[in-house]
């Protein structure tokens, strides 16, 4: 039986001479191992397109009887990241990104809140103009990412005003520094913290920009009809809990 799937290709080796073994990471199946048929000479002609490190594609995979391998049938790229691999400084971050999703989504099961946030990250890394964000853009990743690996530190163990070691094994604050070598000093320990606020408050501001940017009439109360002459264009105010997720 076939199913659909929406896929991050993490990885491409090849297996046979007929066939290329694909790690993909996907919405619906979490992380999954796939036989992908390689066509040659006069086949090639409307095969599927070829796989790359970090593209997004959909398509169909069944089971194989006898084989731990699925099979990817035809499928279609979604997002081929054109800029990524055109523009060395994205293609060097692109590279630290791959080898780091391939070793942080290893046997993930499936959860499609995460793949939306990885798949969202490698848009913006695809669409950014700025060299200096785009150059930053892997570190950030890494922090978005702690949440999902298990290893964000509590932040609500962090006192305002006293210095504190971050122990990065429990992932607590402590007035005491621990007695193992896996610590921040208090002069580093506060970094943590005002990233996180610095990400919260750019959240805020891309949220704004794009209610303002897709609202062109102020929204009418919810506790009064609305009387605007165009009452379709009239929507309470929002934000998108997706857009935050990103």
């Amino acid at each position: 039986m076939r199913q659909k799937i929406d896929a991050l290709v993490l990885g491409l080796v090849r297996h046979s001479e007929r066939t290329d073994v694909a790690t993909l990471y996907t919405r619906q199946l979490g992380r999954l191992s796939v036989a992908v048929p390689v066509a040659k000479g006069p086949r090639r002609r409307g095969a599927n397109p070829p796989l790359m490190p970090l593209s997004v594609i959909e398509g169909e995979v069944s089971d194989r009887p006898g084989s731990e391998l699925a099979r990817l049938w035809r499928f279609s790229l979604l997002e081929p990241f054109v800029a990524m691999r055109a523009d060395p400084l994205k293609s060097a971050v692109a590279m630290f990104v791959g080898e780091f999703l391939g070793r942080l989504l290893r046997d993930q099961p499936p959860d499609p809140a995460l793949w939306q946030a990885v798949y969202a990250a490698l848009r913006r890394l695809d669409a950014e103009t700025d060299p200096r964000r785009t150059a930053n853009f892997h570190i950030v990743l890494l922090w978005q990412m702690l949440a999902p690996a298990g290893i964000i530190p509590d932040l609500t163990s962090r006192r305002s005003g006293e210095e504190q070691w971050l122990d990065m094994r429990s992932g607590l604050y402590t007035s005491i520094r621990p007695p193992h070598g896996d610590v921040l000093p208090p002069r580093h320990a506060d970094l943590p913290p005002l990233r996180r606020r610095a990400w919260l408050l750019a959240s805020v501001r891309r949220a704004r920009a794009a209610r303002t940017a897709t609202s062109s009439a102020r929204p009418c109360s919810t506790t009064t009809p609305c009387t605007c002459p165009d009452s379709a264009r009239c929507a309470p105010t929002t934000y998108s809990a997706s857009y935050f997720a990103e």
